[in-house]
C-alpha cells in the first residue's frame, strides 16, 4: 500500500481444508488481520467430487470445527471492515 496507494487487496480463504492444523488457521487469522483485505471470499471446505483434493485427500477437520473457522475468519475481516468505515 506504500508503493500503490489507493490498491485494494481481495483474498479467498477455505476454512477447515483437509489436514488444516489449528495453528494453520490461527495463521490465517492473523493473516487476514495484519493485511485487512478490502475483500475477502471466505468459505469451509466441502469435498466436491472429481477433484484432486477429494481424490487425493481426506477430510478431516471436523464439521463444527469448519464453522468456528469459518465465523472466526469472517470476524476478524468484519472487524477490520467497520474499522476502515
Amino acid at each position: 500500500r506504500e508503493r500503490l496507494p489507493g490498491v485494494a487487496l481481495s483474498t479467498d480463504m477455505i476454512a477447515g481444508f483437509c489436514g488444516e492444523s489449528e495453528r494453520e488457521h490461527l495463521e490465517s487469522l492473523a493473516l487476514l488481520r495484519e493485511v485487512a483485505f478490502e475483500q475477502a471470499f471466505l468459505y469451509a471446505y466441502s469435498e466436491r467430487r472429481g477433484t484432486p483434493a477429494a481424490k487425493l485427500l481426506r477430510d478431516d477437520v471436523e464439521p463444527q470445527d469448519k464453522a468456528r473457522r469459518l465465523r472466526e475468519l469472517q470476524d476478524a475481516f468484519h472487524a477490520h471492515a467497520l474499522e476502515r468505515n
